[in-house]
């Protein structure tokens, strides 16, 4: 059986219950800090899950408007319907290119898993919060996660930036 994807919804609700024990006790016990990681994984989550989608339709679209010129073309005088649909397939490839969904898609993907990681790695206190007052994890847990965005920021910039003809 195929596993389903999971919507955005069910991944803040995922969020929800490993960020809070039973009873709606928080894991991370700094309620400023609880409520940054909190908005900064959903926002990640959401602009992931809008640039998939993003990627997926302009994909999807780009893929089926070329296949359908022999079509057009085979049942004859319909050049000027030929031509909007070619023009059409030429500005979806080129949106694909310039919004860069895929990229963005992975980037944004990438650090929400990675910002979950850090999250079980504080709740387990294991690597580097490992023998920390709950203070001190706090702080660590702080200063990774902010790394990590602000690092994601840079990438975000460098996708945005980069020219579509850049080949590495």
């Amino acid at each position: 059986r195929k596993p389903k994807t999971m919507s955005y919804k069910s991944e803040a609700e995922n969020l929800h219950k490993k960020l809070y024990n039973t009873g709606e006790t928080p894991v991370i016990t700094d309620a400023y800090l609880l409520m940054r990681f909190e908005q900064s994984v959903q926002w990640y989550m959401k602009k992931a899950n809008r640039s998939k989608y993003g990627y997926f339709t302009l994909s999807i679209i780009g893929i089926v408007l070329p296949l359908s010129v022999p079509v057009l073309n085979y049942f004859g005088n319909l050049s000027l319907v030929v031509t909007i649909v070619s023009v059409l397939a030429s500005l979806v490839t080129s949106l694909l290119s310039l919004l860069k969904f895929h990229e963005k898609w992975v980037s944004y993907r990438s650090v929400t898993e990675t910002l979950q990681s850090e999250l079980t790695l504080y709740t387990s206190k294991c690597g580097d919060y490992n023998d920390l007052s709950e203070e001190k994890r706090n702080q660590l847990f702080a200063e990774k996660i902010e790394a990590l965005m602000g690092n994601e920021h840079i990438k975000w910039i460098s996708i945005v930036n980069k020219k579509s003809d850049d080949k590495k």
